[in-house]
């Protein structure tokens, strides 16, 4: 069979070699990809022995109607499961795609080992079991697929993702047939529940680790919420930019996205991006409300975003929570401004300890921050794109984003997402 059915081709009509290493890690991510569907395959396979085994496959007093019913209630609930996901952390599956990548892969392994659990229970706790199975294998195919798409766009490098994501699939099959008949083998020999357990966390444990290596192998060039922390932090004490190679050894896959934090990993706060104006306002009957919004509407008139602290974590600083919001009109770049606005605004509360409720303390500290984003922020932009980063492409926003329009110099929610 050609190489072309399995590698993509360049615009010049050339295989693309995916061996060479330095396309943005793609040989290593590849080859580390390819084990794990290995394993995963012989994994599955024994899982799948177990299901049918709890089903009653061999036991003559089991029905086909009571399998046909626990096949229809678990593909069910899968379908819910399905859509539920989807909604709660659609957004997040490209700028987090490294992170998604490895989440579904921990959910399908879950999946496995209720699947092998099930037929020593019983029928009606096996029922649960089994359908919660089908709700982590949905959420695998939620996080897979988003994860997977954001993944074919990153490694696309002649504008054929189609092509791109066709070779994939059939590299995949082949990964899969040969999972397959390497399963039947084993499978027919590994028979005692012991045996079983032990191939099958053994194959469980390569599987997860593979796919480690693979994800960590992936140098992304979007800006999230942690590589803009990690880029940003550096630029301000170094003046050097980080490229994307570079961020790619030191950021974290399991980070906590909205953590704010210094040089070291010191936690300076959390930010949220994307709030309504709740967020950033005290309530109405609030005493200094008129004068509050004011001053933040002053301050940011000339910005596509707001910056505010909550107001009811004025405690330790360490802990303030800083919420952003963004007008219609605001661009990737706009949202990067914000974010490095959030960790300078951080700093400033940090070095100074605990604000006091007082609007004018904060108003000021606010000012100061975006004055120093101001100064720095011209030369910090135009450095990251010849470090190599794509500032177009936002990957900041994670969650449904509410956006703010003006009206006579004010902002008013608008209900409209990105």
């Amino acid at each position: 069979m050609p190489t072309s059915a399995f590698l993509e081709e360049d615009e010049a009509g050339k295989l693309y070699r995916r061996f060479n290493v330095s396309e943005k890690g793609w040989a290593i991510f590849s080859l580390y990809d390819s084990l794990q569907a290995f394993s995963s395959s012989i994994a599955g396979l024994l899982a799948s022995r177990a299901v049918l085994e709890g089903v009653g496959v061999g036991d003559a007093n089991a029905s086909a109607t009571h399998a046909l019913l626990l096949t229809i209630t678990q593909d069910a609930v899968s379908r819910l499961a399905t859509i539920l996901f989807a909604w709660r952390i659609g957004t997040a599956l490209e700028p987090e795609a490294k992170r998604y990548r490895l989440l579904a892969d921990i959910f399908n392994d879950g999946a496995m080992i209720m699947d092998c659990l099930s037929p020593a229970l019983p029928k009606p706790i096996r029922v649960f079991v089994l359908c919660m199975s089908g709700s982590l294998r949905a959420l695998c195919g939620v996080a897979a697929g988003g994860a997977k798409a954001a993944l074919s766009v990153h490694f696309a490098k002649f504008n054929n993702i189609g092509d791109l994501n066709a070779k994939d699939s059939s590299q995949e099959t082949v990964i899969g047939l040969l999972g397959m008949l390497a399963g039947s083998f084993i499978v027919s020999r590994v028979t005692s529940p012991s045996a079983t357990w032990s191939l099958l966390l053994l194959l469980l444990v390569i599987h997860l680790f593979t796919n480690y290596l693979a994800v960590r192998a992936v140098t992304m060039d979007s800006l999230n919420r942690q590589r803009t922390n990690i880029v940003y932090e550096h630029y301000r004490t170094m003046r050097k930019v980080l490229t994307p190679s570079e961020v790619a050894k030191k950021e974290r896959i399991f980070a906590a996205g909205g953590t704010l934090s210094g040089q070291g990993g010191a936690a300076l706060g959390s930010c949220q991006i994307g709030t309504g104006l709740e967020g950033l306002f005290p309530t109405p009957d609030h005493p200094e409300a008129y004068s509050w919004t004011q001053g933040v509407l002053h301050v940011f008139a000339l910005e596509e975003y707001l910056l505010w602290i909550n107001a009811s974590s004025f405690t330790n600083p360490s802990r303030y929570h800083y919420c952003i919001s963004l007008t219609k009109e605001s661009k990737a770049p706009d949202h990067i401004k914000a974010w490095i606005h959030a960790i300078e605004l951080a700093h400033l509360i940090n070095e100074a300890g605990p604000l006091s409720s007082r609007t004018d303390e904060t108003l000021k500290c606010v000012e100061r921050s975006l004055e120093t984003v101001n100064s720095t922020y011209s030369n910090f932009l135009p450095a990251l794109t010849l470090a190599g980063w794509d500032t177009h492409h936002g990957a900041l926003l994670t969650t449904p984003c509410l956006r703010l329009r003006r009206v006579h110099h004010e902002v008013v929610d608008d209900k409209k997402s990105r």
